[in-house]
């Protein structure tokens, strides 16, 4: 009897745990069902070490997950991880095949690229080709805070005449610009000149690693530093050697096909090599290394024989061979406004001391990006009530302008990223070797303070009449121009508008990079029928 009561409660309750909601164990989803989870590995990092991140791609669905591989993936606020760490669920990889209930945990490292408010930002987006009913928990938005120390960075830039591989009295090469790209927001582009002696210092930079370029060597060629890493109170020394190497036996230029790009173009670059006196059984290419985000690098088979670690391009002496690539924009380079290529072509695959290097860049639409500062005079007197506008480098085509306040304080908002020379109107002369550029980059919000001396009266460039016959087919930069966020409010103190012909701009000047990581884009090779004779 007892037993038949507690057999038909039982019974009863099974009914009650089917009809009443939340009383059953939670059902497995129907399909695959990606579950995304991730954060640095702790919450605060100084500028110099490695950053770390773990991210967990776990399936929870009834069903397998198919190629699950990073859709999107950030990092361009702060962190940038290197290439490889992404392993097998890369964004350029065919992705991974999960199971049901199985996990695939991902351990990121990488260094500190462009800080905004003293946070690194890690955004990222894994996909599935296979249907989902919940995508809600596909991505991961992880913060972490950064501090930045002060360091030193020695160059010495040498000739090795003797060939001790030491640097000796007189070996010192003068004149060669050494150019950093580091990962701080007032000073992430610094370029100083080597003395007689062939140095250059660079004190009280934010700690982190840089990129470090070398341009003027006559004659010489001296292989880019990717990984210049700066600690607080240390000096680091970089020593290279200025080395003929191959550079008088090869010549290397790579051409993109536009020098500026609409949204959804597809990109062209022509790699012509050529030997002059020599036969070269396989010259190899060394593109930009680790990357940014705007830079093309040669990792996939769309290189054809130029990927990297491939099989080379055969060279007879005397001759010429043509590789062309076809890529999609770089999906970071619309925060930067231009793409970039720098390689390295010789016999190693990782280039070398004395190896041709090409570098070509080319313009593309940029997001809107913010920069201010003020203008001083001798004494640090503010220059008050004065027009600055922002021209295109290369193609000197007005951008946007702002007029000083009472301050000298000027403020530029929502002008396209990209690189900019600024014009003082008025009887007014920019101090020389002080670094002018504007370099403006998305959510980075970038503080220039300019310098002016007393000198020749300098026209409005958007009120100067076109003279060129290129410049008339632009729209007329003496238009009013579209007005800046808050440019109307009197009351902010700044004026600033930004004309509305700015994504037809041409072509940037050609800018010297060496190395950093982004995330690689997807290339196809075209076969082309130019001549001389296609790789």
């Amino acid at each position: 009897m007892s037993s038949r009561i507690t057999s038909g409660l039982a019974a009863v309750a099974a009914v009650f745990a089917l009809a009443l909601p939340g009383t059953a164990a939670a059902a497995q989803p129907t399909g695959a069902e990606l579950e995304v989870t991730g954060a640095f590995d702790k919450p605060a990092f100084d500028s110099g070490e490695a950053i770390t991140a773990t991210i967990t791609i776990k399936n929870t669905g009834s069903a397998a997950a198919e190629k699950v591989r990073v859709g999107t993936s950030g990092g361009t606020s702060g962190f940038r991880p290197e290439t490889s760490s992404w392993g097998p669920v890369a964004q350029t990889s065919t992705g991974i095949r999960l199971a049901p209930g199985a996990s695939q945990v991902v351990h990121l490292t990488g260094k500190v690229s462009q800080v905004v408010d003293g946070q690194l930002v890690l955004q990222v987006q894994i996909v599935t080709n296979s249907a989902e009913a919940d995508k809600s928990n596909n991505s991961v938005n992880a913060k972490a805070s950064v501090t930045f120390g002060a360091g030193t960075a020695a160059f010495t830039v040498y000739t090795d005449a003797n060939g001790d591989n030491k640097v000796d009295a007189g070996e010192g090469v003068a004149g060669v610009a050494v150019h950093l790209i580091g990962p701080s927001n007032a000073a992430r582009e610094q370029e100083l000149t080597t003395g007689a002696d062939g140095k250059a210092v660079f004190p009280g930079l934010a700690t982190g690693s840089y990129r470090a370029t070398y341009v003027g060597a006559a004659g010489y060629q001296v292989t880019p530093d990717l990984g210049v890493v700066v600690q607080t109170g240390k000096q680091v020394d970089v020593i290279r050697k200025a080395d003929k190497g191959v550079s008088d036996r090869l010549d290397a230029k790579l051409e993109f096909d536009k020098d500026s790009y609409a949204a959804g173009d597809t990109l062209g670059l022509k790699v012509t090599l050529t030997s002059k006196d020599t036969a070269f059984p396989a010259v190899h290419a060394f593109c930009t290394g680790a990357g940014e985000p705007f830079e093309l690098v040669n990792t996939d088979d769309s290189w054809g024989d130029l990927e990297y670690e491939g099989d080379g391009v055969a060279l007879a002496a005397g001759q010429t061979k043509v590789v062309e690539v076809k890529t999609a924009i770089p999906q970071g380079s619309s925060a930067y406004g231009y793409v970039s290529a720098t390689c390295q072509f010789g016999p190693e695959t990782d280039g070398g001391e004395g190896y041709p290097q090409s570098v070509d860049t080319a313009k593309v639409p940029g997001d809107p990006a913010d920069a201010s500062g003020r203008l001083t005079q001798e004494g640090d007197q503010p220059v008050a009530t004065t027009k600055i506008v922002l021209v295109d480098t290369g193609t000197t085509h007005p951008v946007a302008s702002a007029t000083t306040d009472a301050d000298g304080k000027f403020e530029f908002k929502g002008v396209p990223a990209g690189r900019y020379d600024p014009v003082v109107v008025g009887p007014w002369q920019l101090v020389t070797g002080k670094d002018n550029l504007f370099s403006l980059v998305k959510d980075v919000p970038h503080v220039h303070d300019l310098s002016v001396v007393a000198g020749p009266e300098v026209a409005d460039p958007e009120t100067a009449t076109p003279t060129t016959p290129e410049t008339s087919t632009m729209e007329p930069t003496s238009e009013a121009p579209v007005a800046a966020d808050g440019a109307d409010d009197d009351s902010s103190g700044f004026l600033a508008s930004t004309g509305a012909s700015v994504l037809g701009l041409s072509l940037l000047g050609l800018l010297v990079l060496g190395g950093g990581a982004g995330i690689v884009v997807a290339l196809r090779r075209r076969k082309g029928k130019e001549q001389p004779e296609q790789a």
